[in-house]
C-alpha cells in the first residue's frame, strides 16, 4: 500500500525510507534508473546481488544493467527501456 501511495504522490520510491540501505541487504537487490538521461543505469546493489552476481557494488553501480544480460537481451534492452518510457 505504501508504494500505491507513493506512486499516487509522485513521490519516488528512492526518495522513501525502504530504498536506503540496500546495499547491506542479503537479498539480491538490484536498483535500476529510469530517468531518460541514464536508462538502465545501476544506481544501487546489494550484497545478495553480489552473491548471485559475482561483481563488488563498486564495480557495477553506475554501469549499465546490461552487463548482467546475454548479449541477445542486451542488444536490445535499451531500445526496449526507451520505447516503453
Amino acid at each position: 500500500m505504501a508504494r500505491a501511495k507513493e506512486a499516487t504522490s509522485g513521490k519516488s520510491f528512492l526518495d522513501s525510507d525502504s530504498a536506503l540501505g540496500i546495499d547491506k541487504s542479503d537479498s539480491p537487490c538490484i536498483i535500476v534508473s529510469g530517468n531518460s538521461d541514464e536508462i538502465g543505469t545501476i544506481t544501487q546493489w546489494s550484497k545478495g546481488a553480489t552473491r548471485i552476481f559475482g561483481y563488488e557494488a563498486h564495480e557495477i553501480v553506475g554501469k549499465s544493467v546490461e552487463l548482467l544480460m546475454p548479449p541477445l537481451y542486451a542488444r536490445h534492452h535499451t531500445k526496449v527501456l526507451r520505447n516503453a518510457i
